[in-house]
């Protein structure tokens, strides 16, 4: 269980970290872009906080060694986390692959859209070995 519990823990720490290197400077990118217009600028603004916050909580909870546990605020923080990541990254990855970008522009994105769900799916809060049923025991050999 301490073998799965640090795989977890790393997992939960190292999506954040990438989602802050990845939104925090975006915000910049944002308000300094002059083909964006006021709305454009806010409405993406708005997605890049809703990525910090879940980045920041993520850590917070992390700082305090929140329990990792089923049904904890911990393991609900990631799942939710996860999703936003997830159903985010598939629809705007989406626009930008079909809209009219140059190609480097489409390829960055993707690259940023395959890691970050790559991350979150490691990061799915799954239960301890054990814990449902049908999951085989742990070794503690």
């Amino acid at each position: 269980a301490v073998r799965v519990t640090r795989i977890r823990n790393l997992a939960w720490l190292v999506l954040p970290v990438w989602t802050l290197l990845v939104w925090v400077p975006r915000i910049r990118n944002i308000w300094t872009d002059d083909e964006l217009s006021a709305g454009g600028q806010t409405v993406r603004t708005a997605w890049a906080l809703v990525f910090i916050a879940f980045a920041v909580g993520a850590v917070v909870l992390a700082v305090r060694r929140s329990a990792t546990e089923p049904g904890s605020p911990r393991q609900r923080w990631m799942q939710a986390f996860v999703v936003w990541t997830v159903a985010f990254w598939a629809m705007r990855g989406t626009q930008i692959a079909l809209a009219d970008h140059q190609t480097s522009f489409i390829v960055v994105h993707t690259v940023l859209a395959s890691v970050s769900v790559g991350l979150a799916v490691w990061s799915w809060p799954r239960p301890a070995a054990g814990w449902l049923a049908h999951d085989p025991p742990l070794d503690h050999g």
